[in-house]
């Protein structure tokens, strides 16, 4: 089992998201701390640890995975054309 904290920027993101993504991000958070390898995230080139998966709408979730201690850290959850800056 992994450790999943949603960083404060990330929370905001998330009281901001649509119902849908919300609801998204939240299966998604459960899914993290189950597997964070197996829930079809990409590697984000250029920057090591960090991942992005996709929820819906245009919205991504971007996490730093910390294998050595099991430790998923949520960064952000916003729509792709902010999410990356």
């Amino acid at each position: 089992m992994w450790s999943v904290s949603v960083r404060p920027q990330a929370a905001r993101d998330l009281d901001r998201a649509p119902e849908r993504v919300r609801d998204e991000a939240l299966d998604m958070l459960e899914a993290l701390g189950d597997d964070p390898n197996a829930v079809g995230a990409a590697p984000m080139r250029g920057r090591r640890g960090l991942y992005r998966v996709y929820l819906g709408e245009g919205y991504r979730m971007v996490y730093h995975l910390e294998p050595a201690s099991q430790q998923v850290a949520v960064l952000r959850i916003a729509h792709r054309s902010t999410v990356y800056s």
